[in-house]
């Protein structure tokens, strides 16, 4: 068994993607590619939050190469979507608004980005303002909540497709709720949702600050069962 992380598209030192289609979905073409380049034929997708979007866009995009789904704080519904849609796209639209792309490349995101990867300044710099400002918008678009898309990104229809066995972690908090991972659950076949491994208290004040470590810091409660689930996976 081995363990791949990668620096997605506007993370980490990876090249800036500011084009079609959404952000989230060029997340998961690029993990398709990546899978296919180290010539793994298929693997198991773990993640929460924008992981877990990352996780089943790919297995909706690219069956193919996902043999099973791991996920947790799955993101769906008005208030998560709103805030999220907000966070990734809406400063940047007011910045470039205010002072065109040079005051983007100043924001703390892109210009994180650019020190990872200097090459991102020209590629940021270069693009028109008015183009940058349509594309958050329509990246913003994927975030809408709707009757049809219970989770950010992905329909019930879609959802549906999926075939990989699955795996999903209950949410609790405010920005993973329980009803998103539960109506993930319903739509994919055969999925199985478990408890949160944590509570609202856990996540919320550590997102907040109260308590002075990251959310990431909860993960490890749910190892047993990740891995416990993987041997199952390998079995089959």
């Amino acid at each position: 068994m081995q363990l791949i992380e990668w620096d997605r598209s506007n993370t980490g030192s990876a090249d800036l993607y500011l084009d079609a289609p959404s952000e989230q979905h060029r997340w998961a073409d690029d993990a398709a590619l990546l899978v296919e380049h180290l010539g793994l034929g298929s693997a198991i997708f773990i993640g929460g939050s924008a992981g877990a979007r990352l996780a089943y866009l790919t297995a909706i995009r690219h069956p193919q190469i996902v043999s099973g789904l791991i996920l947790w704080s799955v993101s769906g519904g008005g208030y998560s979507s709103q805030l999220l849609g907000y966070q990734y796209h809406t400063p940047y639209i007011e910045a470039a608004v205010r002072g065109g792309m040079a005051e983007v490349a100043e924001t703390p995101h892109f210009s994180e980005l650019i020190r990872a990867n200097p090459g991102n300044a020209a590629r940021l710099l270069d693009m028109d303002a008015d183009t940058f400002i349509a594309v958050m918008k329509s990246w913003n678009d994927v975030f809408y909540p709707t009757m049809a898309a219970p989770v950010i990104a992905a329909t019930v229809s879609e959802l549906r497709t999926v075939t990989a066995p699955t795996l999903i972690f209950n949410g609790n908090d405010d920005f993973h709720p329980a009803f998103a991972a539960e109506a993930l659950h319903e739509a994919i076949p055969c999925s199985r949702l478990l408890p949160c491994a944590w509570t609202r208290d856990d996540w919320m004040l550590r997102y907040v600050g109260r308590i002075p470590e990251g959310v990431v810091e909860l993960y490890p409660r749910m190892s047993e069962l990740i891995v416990d689930y993987i041997r199952g996976i390998d079995q089959i």
